[in-house]
């Protein structure tokens, strides 16, 4: 695409034609040429972490693609940065235990695979995955959502040397929130970095929060970036002139500047803010936001059923696997003492993958990792 907006490979370029499926793109650009990584399943149902280097004029140069993190069973949702010399991946590396670790590799503008065996950037007997990663001129910031305390899922971060050695070895927290934080992204603004992510803190909806993080990698605050009525998801962001980064998300558009839309669209806020404008009236989020809602998605061990509430009723909550095979029922009776909107559930014994929660008329899609 140009720089006034215009398409100019209408009909795409083929980067990946590979067996099987080509998912989570990130894409690095070394002033030459492109690299795109992604998690790639062509190799007999192994999860791998595939990238491909591609010119400007739209020319792919490793057709075959290259092999970044490949072995049973699950590497998967990379993130990539340049740093001037070499880029630097990162990903998620899935154990078949269940837990999952954080590594990273350097590759050389010839597509060379630096360090062959990866950098282990992370390590635990838990659930950590959906890295992110940016560099500041001198080191890189790899973030990333985990549970290493508890059930519910948090952001943390740590930062590696061009040498590819990781300074905080046991990391450190950028949102420790009540609930559950997810997808991070982060970008380098030329003083610090910022990091925004998907938020449960709010007792109704997700929405978008942020943190600076300085070279040192000390946290120097943290703020909301959007919290419109329902919920907002899987924010993005991009440094662009001086210190002004481009948030963007998915977010519920109900009625703006005079249309009616009821669905989910893009949007974008700039960073810094600009002083005085007011995002949204938090009782109309509040009053809005009475339906049903699922979360964490995706949950670990539990999940949490968010309801309309009524003076007394039957509560009955059903969980179908992506066949239609009925996995779990949860029934409850809630009445006027009561007053409870929340039920939470326990996905014990329930394997990973996709399910559909019903309660009455109204069904949520939600996924399991373990």
């Amino acid at each position: 695409m140009s720089q006034t907006g215009v398409v100019i490979d209408t009909h795409g370029i083929v980067i990946s034609s590979a067996a099987n499926d080509q998912r989570f793109l990130s894409i690095a650009f070394d002033g030459t040429n492109y690299l795109v990584v992604w998690l790639d399943t062509r190799n007999n149902g192994n999860v791998d972490v595939y990238g491909a280097r591609i010119t400007q004029d739209g020319i792919v140069l490793d057709t075959i693609g290259i092999a970044i993190s490949s072995g049973p069973p699950y590497q998967g949702c990379p993130s990539v940065v340049f740093d001037g010399i070499n880029y630097f991946v990162v990903w998620q590396y899935w154990y078949a235990n269940d837990t999952s670790d954080i590594y990273g590799t350097r590759v050389n503008q010839d597509g060379v695979i630096i360090d062959t065996n990866g950098i282990l950037i992370s390590i635990g007997t838990d659930w950590r995955g959906r890295p992110s990663v940016a560099f500041d001129g001198t080191n890189y910031l790899v973030v990333w959502q985990g549970y290493p305390w508890a059930d519910t899922s948090d952001i943390h971060g740590a930062r590696v040397n061009q040498n590819g050695i990781v300074l905080d070895t046991n990391g450190f927290a950028i949102s420790l929130a009540t609930h559950d934080q997810f997808y991070p992204s982060v970008s380098f603004d030329g003083t610090d970095y910022l990091v925004v992510w998907e938020d449960y803190r709010s007792v109704y909806n997700s929405d978008i929060y942020g943190a600076r993080v300085n070279s040192l990698g000390v946290v120097i605050d943290s703020f909301i970036v959007s919290a419109q009525p329902r919920n907002q998801y899987s924010p993005a962001l991009a440094h662009g002139v001086g210190n002004q980064v481009l948030i963007t998300y998915s977010g519920w558009a109900g009625v703006f500047l005079g249309k009616r839309y009821e669905t989910m669209r893009i949007w974008g806020k700039f960073y810094p803010f600009t002083p005085g404008i007011v995002e949204e009236n938090l009782n109309v989020k509040m009053q809005s936001a009475k339906v049903l809602e699922v979360y964490p998605n995706p949950a670990k061990s539990v999940i949490r059923v968010r309801y309309p509430w009524s003076a007394e009723e039957q509560i009955d909550i059903k969980i179908f696997d992506v066949s239609g095979k009925l996995v779990k029922v949860e029934e409850k009776v809630t009445s006027a003492h009561e007053h409870k909107e929340e039920i939470k559930i326990s996905l014990k014994g329930i394997k990973p993958g996709i399910y559909f929660l019903r309660l009455g008329k109204e069904t949520k899609k939600f996924l399991v990792v373990k």
